[in-house]
């Protein structure tokens, strides 16, 4: 099966990951998330700073508390732990509805519930950026 791929139209191409069933054992977590027991690396779970987002199903922890989002939410929030900012043409093919619209209203909504300490600045005409204040 060929990799999805995003963002043609604007002159650059990306290529989506491949999901954590795909990922072979010994690559282990992207970011390098790790068991907090044994230390074994977990796939399809991410780390920036603070933030860790699990990506099936998509919750999200700052600090090991659990940050409640809707599930579109969650998935926008995953992907910005993962590769730390996305573009909007990503994030709305990643919602599933398709709409830039609903992206600018669920990253207001994100931006609500999120710690003083995480920021997620805009990127005029591109996406967004996850930030973190230390």
């Amino acid at each position: 099966m060929e990799p999805r791929k995003y963002g043609t139209n604007r002159g650059y191409e990306r290529i989506a990951p491949p999901p954590a069933a795909r990922l072979p054992r010994e690559s282990g977590a992207v970011n390098g998330a790790a068991c907090r027991r044994c230390g074994a690396p977990l796939e399809g779970q991410f780390t920036r700073g603070a933030l860790m987002a699990c990506s099936a199903p998509p919750r999200i922890y700052w600090r090991g508390e659990h940050l409640r989002f809707s599930p579109m939410q969650a998935r926008i929030m995953v992907m910005l732990v993962q590769f730390g900012s996305a573009s909007f043409e990503d994030l709305a093919a990643l919602s599933k509805v398709g709409s830039l619209r609903a992206v600018f209203v669920a990253a207001t909504a994100i931006r609500r519930r999120l710690p003083a300490e995480v920021q997620i600045v805009t990127h005029r005409r591109w996406g967004y950026a996850l930030e973190q204040g230390r």
